[in-house]
């Protein structure tokens, strides 16, 4: 196996692995963050300890009781009641205690659940006239707030009574399991501040969430199969057609084929005949033929309710150093992004021109054997093609640059011109633009 092959087997293994690293438990990073969390609770610096047991939950390992019962804490103290319900309800499981389960009982009897269902893009505020005095409930109410400003909806727990004002909708808050669900009309009026007056409140949110410029380079294999026979130029005069009879071998004068190398002989209207037909290069085997890719365009998002969704258009270019051949493709994809996931997909149109040496198998028929392997050994078949296809690619952030954020990516790609299928696989690494997500 050649270095260049051995270089691309690895890159491809890792990105393979890439994402089932993202689902194993990391147990050193487990402890890092179990010890920053509890010195952090010691200093009472809550935001600090909710973002680093977000961290500790994209470890994918199981967390202990004392990570739940600190995670429950901070989450009380930022007002996030039904975050907190849920860390407390997973350390009562681990180690039953009579302290904990009345905790529960009194959020349950305390506190209802409520889903506020409205639009990403025309955000209404969360609105009640009689704030509670107890400064949890206010808390609750206050995050509650927050998370209706920077994301159009909200899902928890709020104390129960009210009245709740959202938009055009008015509600009351009731104990129980049971989920209470308000969904946000098209409210009009005009914006305003604060978090217990009247009105609809509503924020507007412009047509663009996210854009940025996007780049890749990487490497990966190209293919593509000859045509299974002659492609005739149909199109071609009658007096293009050398007829006469069939004999000799090419050097002779009087083959009819003599000077025309993209010719077939065959049987035309009763007639011996050489008909002009448009020369191909052989198969071009897939891993054989390593290629760079380097891909560079733009991105926009387009939708503000998770998984984000936008539009991006890339131009690309890759150079297959096994076949000489090279490729420039413009892509037009619709994106998903998922949480740290990049998903795309969409119709491409491209160029493919260069040169490969030896030609397909139906090349220079009636030749002689000693002819046409020296064909398929030495002779360069240039050509050029365009043609339009399909390309997808699935990505993984890996981490944030200034703004952006990094992805190992797996991307395949097909197009076809009027002859054949060209198709390739590889992997590339590269940024897009980092989406600001609300994070409560």
């Amino acid at each position: 196996m050649s270095t260049t092959s051995r270089v691309l087997t690895a890159a491809i293994a890792l990105a393979w692995l890439a994402p089932r690293a993202a689902f194993a438990c990391d147990e050193a990073e487990r402890l890092r963050l179990a010890d920053e969390i509890a010195n952090l609770a010691q200093k009472n610096a809550w935001s600090g300890v909710e973002r680093k047991y977000g961290e500790l939950l994209r470890t994918k390992c199981t967390l202990e009781f004392e990570q739940y019962s600190l995670g429950a804490e901070s989450a009380k103290n930022l007002g996030k009641t039904y975050e907190m319900y849920e860390r407390l309800d997973a350390a009562q499981k681990i180690d039953p205690q009579e302290e904990l389960a009345s905790t529960l009982s009194q959020l349950n009897e305390n506190y209802g659940r409520v889903e506020v269902r409205g639009d990403a893009r025309r955000r209404a505020a969360l609105l009640r006239e009689q704030m509670p005095f107890a400064p949890d409930q206010r808390k609750s109410i206050e995050y509650a707030q927050s998370v209706m400003e920077g994301t159009g909806s909200f899902k928890g727990m709020l104390p129960i009574g009210g009245p709740y004002k959202v938009a055009d909708k008015e509600f009351s808050v009731e104990a129980g399991p049971e989920w209470q669900e308000v969904v946000v009309g098209k409210g009009k009026g005009p914006k305003t501040t604060g978090g217990t007056g009247g009105g609809d409140d509503f924020s507007d949110q412009g047509l663009i969430n996210w854009v940025g410029p996007i780049a890749f380079i990487g490497t990966g294999f190209f293919g593509s199969g000859s045509p299974k026979g002659p492609i005739y130029r149909t199109d071609a005069p009658d007096e293009d057609l050398l007829r006469g009879p069939v004999v000799g071998r090419p050097s002779d004068p009087d083959y009819p084929c003599n000077g025309n190398p993209d010719a077939l002989v065959t049987d035309a209207n009763g007639q011996d005949a050489c008909l002009p037909t448009i020369r191909q290069p052989k198969d071009i085997a897939m891993f054989n033929t390593p290629n760079i890719d380097i891909t560079a365009g733009g991105e926009v998002g387009l939708t503000y309710r998770a998984p984000e969704m936008g539009v991006a258009a890339t131009v690309n270019y890759r150079r297959m150093f096994g076949s000489r051949l090279n490729q420039i493709t413009v892509w037009g994809a619709g994106v998903v992004r998922p949480g740290a996931f990049r998903f795309a997909a969409g119709p491409t149109w491209g160029v493919v021109a260069g040169t490969a040496t030896g030609f397909a198998d139906w090349v220079d028929e009636g030749q002689s054997d000693v002819f046409r392997e020296q064909q398929q050994s030495q002779a360069e078949a240039p050509g050029f093609g365009m043609g339009g296809g399909f390309a997808g690619s699935a990505g993984y952030g890996v981490l944030e640059i200034a703004g952006f954020q990094g992805l190992v990516e797996l991307h395949g790609h097909w197009q076809r011109d009027n002859l054949r299928n060209y198709s390739g696989i590889g992997i590339r690494f590269g940024i897009v633009p980092k989406i600001e997500r609300f994070e409560g």
